[in-house]
């Protein structure tokens, strides 16, 4: 069904630019080279814009699909209206106007929920619309260049498959920050020796 694809892009994309900002971050905080950054961050862009295009491929198709519902929409309540008309008129008994009028309604009832369903789709889609965030700059201004430095010469011996690592672990650190932990307090025993009685006995 093409509402089902149009989300199932849509959360890919999502997922996908959240890795993008996952190595915007790492990038920034030193974590890994630049050449290793441009090398990953080549392949996230060419992803988005590959989901960008199928999802406003798959979201012109769902706003077809909705023009044809509410046409559909507007032929049936013109049917309803006919079938009114000739049940007033006596030109339809009883019997055949409950079935009819039944079939109708329930046609419109579910192309209205359909309707529905595409447009809250579509509106989502667009409220949460976020620009691809554009590859941060490496500051100019260091407070410690050595541990800087430090950092940089190890990120040049990371793999891509560990700094993928730190993209997803980022990305879910992102999701887990949100929830809140609660840890009980336990109070420790004391372990220092009891002191010996100060209590003199001898007589």
């Amino acid at each position: 069904m093409i509402s089902k694809s149009f989300e199932i892009v849509s959360q890919e994309l999502d997922l996908t630019k959240r890795k993008k900002q996952a190595l915007d971050d790492l990038l920034a905080s030193a974590r890994i080279s630049q050449p290793t950054y441009e090398h990953l961050e080549k392949g996230l862009t060419e992803t988005i814009l590959d989901l960008e295009a199928q999802q406003r491929s798959l979201g012109d198709k769902m706003t077809g699909w909705a023009d044809e519902l509410g046409e559909q929409i507007q032929l049936l309540e013109l049917l309803l209206a006919n079938l009114e008309i000739h049940h007033a008129t006596g030109e339809i008994d009883e019997d055949a106007y409950d079935k009819q009028n039944r079939a109708i309604l329930l046609g419109i009832e579910a192309t209205k929920q359909d309707l529905v369903d595409i447009r809250s789709i579509l509106s989502k889609t667009v409220s949460e619309a976020v620009p691809t965030p554009s590859a941060p700059t490496t500051p100019e201004t260091v407070e410690e260049p050595e541990q800087i430095a430090e950092a940089e010469a190890e990120d040049t011996s990371v793999s891509e498959v560990e700094v993928e690592e730190q993209v997803e672990e980022a990305v879910e650190e992102t999701v887990e920050s949100e929830i809140p932990t609660f840890e009980p307090t336990v109070e420790q025993p004391s372990t220092e020796p009891e002191k010996p009685s100060e209590y003199n006995w001898s007589a």
